[in-house]
């Protein structure tokens, strides 16, 4: 066990004693309630941690595991939201108090009392909300141009699927819902920008079946994302994407013919990745020439800092999620420099999606799924 995870779980502890404390302790509820909240948060602390790591692997099939994991990930959402509201209501009974406007404890107990009901309800109601807007991604259509772009691609569509994250939480079920709505587009190209699987490839991986449905007639293309790394497992991932029809940019361009005209396609690893699968950028573009219009696939957005003045037309990505569930837009924003949609990286244009699926809670608070077709346009 490394040291992040231990930290992890003794925050994880503090996090959850806390949310004991505020919401059954301070607001003073009879004893059986208070054991009744105890074990209830106990019980679901435990079902995110298996969750998180992968402790029903050994125990259950993914399709028997797979509610207890919903339920454990759904968990870290709504106690976020629980903590939030709770800490809010912590800090004005404190100035409640500071003012000197009690000299019983009967005020600040029905104030904490009000506070854990309503952060209960809160809470509640924001999970919620996310649960149904996480289930249904939406299409959105975004436009580039380029004078590089040959007469006989203009008009190209190019569907943009990513952070798809297919394992413990979300099944075959969602995935094969993605491509039909993906075909329903009639996409010319289909890019798989990361972080399409999640967890173990060999229990997993025959999730993804549904990705040798996708129509594309100029080829369908993938990229590696952190949570391919993450899984330890890289290469049993992207034997899969093969397995079902999907080219691996690994590092690597290829060519894209149409009417005897071509652009490149080029895709380089994650930056997570280490070798034989680290990021490199020079090896991607090695075949191509400042004369090609470059479609560029990267993971992170990030990733368009370090090909800056190279003559990348456009550069697709994931990874931000959009933040997923507020108020994480914050904390994305500081590592990457575009949060989703469509703008310049330095030179580079680039198309963020907020992607189509969801990490951990099956949860999406003010950044909604989303499948981005983007038409390539000649100026």
């Amino acid at each position: 066990m490394n040291w992040f995870v231990i930290v992890a779980l003794g925050l994880i502890l503090a996090l959850h004693g806390v949310i004991f404390w505020r919401l059954a302790v301070v607001p003073g509820w009879p004893k059986r309630v208070q054991i009744a909240i105890g074990v209830a948060i106990a019980v679901l602390a435990v079902l995110f941690v298996s969750a998180w790591r992968s402790l029903w692997a050994p125990l259950l099939s993914p399709d028997a595991a797979r509610p207890l994991a919903w339920v454990g990930m759904t968990w870290l959402a709504f106690g976020l939201y629980l903590f939030l509201g709770l800490l809010v209501f912590w800090i004005a009974s404190g100035v409640v108090a500071l003012r000197g406007r009690e000299r019983t404890p009967g005020p600040r107990r029905r104030l904490s009392r009000i506070g854990a009901l309503t952060s209960l309800a809160v809470a509640s109601a924001a999970t919620t909300w996310g649960i149904i807007e996480a289930r249904s991604p939406s299409v959105t259509t975004w436009t580039t141009a380029s004078d590089e772009l040959p007469q006989e691609f203009d008009g190209i569509r190019v569907a943009l699927l990513s952070d798809l994250h297919t394992g413990a939480v979300l099944s075959d079920t969602f995935i094969a819902d993605v491509v039909a709505q993906t075909n329903e587009q009639d996409p010319d190209i289909v890019v798989l920008a990361g972080d399409i699987g999640e967890g173990d490839p060999d229990r997993y991986g025959t999730q993804l079946a549904a990705l040798a449905d996708l129509e594309a007639p100029l080829g369908v293309y993938a990229v590696t994302g952190n949570h391919e790394f993450v899984s330890g497992e890289p290469a049993g991932w992207m034997d899969k994407w093969e397995e079902y029809g999907v080219t691996v940019l690994g590092n690597i361009s290829q060519p894209i013919e149409r009417d005897g005209a071509s652009i490149q396609i080029a895709g380089v690893h994650d930056e997570s990745g280490e070798a034989p699968y680290a990021t490199d950028h020079d090896a991607a573009l090695e075949a191509t020439s400042p004369d090609d219009y470059i479609l560029y696939v990267a993971h992170q957005p990030v990733q368009a800092e370090d090909v800056a003045g190279r003559g990348i037309d456009v550069q697709v990505s994931g990874h931000t999620h959009g933040g997923q569930f507020w108020p994480m837009q914050g904390l994305v924003l500081l590592a990457q420099p575009r949060l989703d949609g469509y703008g310049d990286v330095g030179d580079v244009p680039v198309l963020t999606s907020r992607g189509a699926g969801s990490w951990g809670p099956p949860v999406r608070v003010g950044a909604p799924p989303e499948i981005p077709i983007l038409t390539l346009s000649r100026l």
